[in-house]
């Protein structure tokens, strides 16, 4: 199918101030499709013969240089495809005639031009997570077209990533840039062999901190203490809250009363009225259900007037959280670093301790799947005592 362009004047349409607009014509099948290019000049000023402004117009050579870099991009596009064999139609002209970065090497200006495109249909978490990347790829090199992302370029970030981070850390950052390399292969944007291929990325087994019955018993008495500071015993109730519910940290600051609601269950014989949390997790947007423990709902102070759109927790933001459990930590003597997410893994172990089959546990944390899960059921201390008794009986 051939596409071509004509850069012309819109006499048809004129202006309050009595300018035209200057538009490409694109035609492709006998069909066409304008496109304003937003520059504006008197009929007097415009040369239909070389496409461009006169000099009776004071603005003539920006206006030009305008004129002449969109033509440059129009011809690259319909060029590229050609190349590229692939159809081009008028919305993914459109597409790339607006993309600022179409036509640049930079795997920065990608990578930003994607992130913008997938505004409200990526997690803001994800995003914040891949610009975190992007800076720290920055730092080891500055500029960075697609062609100078090789083999060898991925085994130096690597060896420059394990001398500053974990092993897990170092392989989140290389998926980064090979989720990207990626979206620009089917693109068409990278056109190399992709440096991915002979380079595995595993992940190891990192030690997740969890909290003991035990440990989490120590908290709840150290929260009845009058000693402890109102804004640490704030913070530690939500963190046994989520010990006992499994919940993220931005579940926790997203939670309402009116996720919060009573049903009927019938347990070991007897009917019972049991209150749920009902709530749509913000990482996944999946919906989870979670029975509350009598001991969760005693950390939940109702208000003297009911207001479902409430908040239940006063939650601070993650930074000052985790400093003030760090400190909680060490009042309670417990030789662990204490994050908020330790709740999360403390939720999950306790279950597993207390024998809670795989799937019931995957479907409270919200797991997409078990194999999500099952990292959590690596065998505790517990367990193992519990198996080594076996041997005195």
């Amino acid at each position: 199918m051939s596409t071509t362009f004509k850069i012309f004047l819109r006499t048809n349409q004129t202006n309050t101030d009595g300018t035209q607009t200057i538009c490409i014509r694109l035609t492709s099948n006998r069909k066409q499709r304008l496109i304003s290019l937003k520059i504006y000049v008197f009929p007097k000023d415009w040369s239909e013969n070389k496409e461009l402004v006169k000099r009776s117009d004071a603005m003539y050579l920006i206006k030009n240089k305008l004129i002449e870099k969109y033509r440059d991009k129009s011809q690259h596009i319909i060029t590229d495809y050609i190349l590229n064999d692939k159809d081009l139609t008028f919305a993914e002209f459109e597409k790339q005639f607006y993309n600022d970065n179409y036509g640049s090497n930079s795997f920065y200006d990608f990578v930003t031009q994607e992130l913008e495109n997938s505004q409200g249909k990526m997690a803001y978490e994800t995003a914040k997570g891949y610009k975190s990347n992007m800076n720290k790829l920055k730092e080891f090199r500055n500029e960075l077209s697609f062609s100078n992302i090789d083999f060898n370029f991925i085994r130096s970030y690597e060896k420059h990533l394990l001398s500053i981070n974990n092993k897990n850390t170092t392989n989140k950052n290389l998926i980064f840039i090979k989720t990207f390399i990626n979206k620009a292969i089917e693109q068409g944007v990278f056109k190399g062999q992709n440096p991915f291929i002979n380079i595995p990325i595993s992940r190891e087994d990192g030690k997740r901190e969890y909290l003991t019955e035990n440990e989490v018993e120590r908290l709840e008495n150290l929260l009845k203490s009058p000693e402890i500071a109102k804004n640490k015993a704030n913070v530690l109730r939500y963190f046994i809250f989520c010990c006992y519910t499994g919940l993220r940290f931005k579940d926790i600051q997203l939670l309402k009363f009116k996720h919060i609601k009573t049903e009927s269950f019938t347990v070991n014989g007897e009917q019972k009225q049991v209150k749920i949390i009902d709530i749509e997790m913000h990482k996944t947007k999946k919906r989870v259900t979670v029975p509350i423990a009598e001991k969760a709902e005693k950390l939940i102070q109702y208000p003297e007037h009911f207001d479902k759109e409430k908040f239940v927790f006063d939650v601070m933001t993650s930074q000052p959280t985790n400093r003030y459990l760090k400190e909680i930590a060490e009042t309670a003597n417990i030789d662990k670093l204490l994050s908020f997410h330790v709740s999360r893994h403390t939720f999950a172990t306790m279950n597993f301790d207390n024998d809670v089959e795989l799937l019931t546990i995957s479907k409270m944390l919200g797991h997409t799947n078990t194999k999500t899960t099952q990292i959590y059921a690596k065998v505790t201390n517990k367990k193992k005592v519990e198996a080594i008794a076996k041997f005195d009986k």
